[in-house]
């Protein structure tokens, strides 16, 4: 079910600009952390090697923890957007509906006592 609501709300996002540069970010990252593995792997020495394969890891690791950080700040926008308007419907609803002071009294000893204290 949550599954269902995260994608529906990531599809049909308030901020398509913001979610569009997060991606590029992840995609330009993951390139980085590839060209690093494939020169560190090209170079003859073992300890470069390591160095630079392991810093591939944990470069892809960084970019897959922003990126998914910054997803949910996303996230967080597009429920509190989604929230506001639901509540705001609500109290518009609520209010057509509450009643005229005319029609909250249905009978005049009643109004007439209330009015009198």
């Amino acid at each position: 079910m949550p599954e269902k609501f995260i994608t529906t709300l990531r599809k049909e996002t308030n901020y398509p600009s913001f979610r569009r540069v997060i991606k590029f970010y992840k995609l330009t990252g993951y390139v980085f952390a590839a060209m690093v593995f494939v020169s560190s792997i090209l170079i003859k020495s073992d300890f470069t090697a390591i160095i630079g394969i392991t810093g591939s890891i944990i470069i892809t690791a960084i970019i897959k923890v922003t990126y998914e950080i910054a997803s949910i700040i996303a996230d967080i926008a597009d429920s509190s957007a989604i929230t506001a308007s639901y509540h705001a419907q609500l109290l518009t609803k609520i209010m057509i509906a509450q009643p005229t002071p005319e029609q909250t009294f249905t009978s005049p000893d009643l109004e007439n006592k209330i009015n009198h204290e």
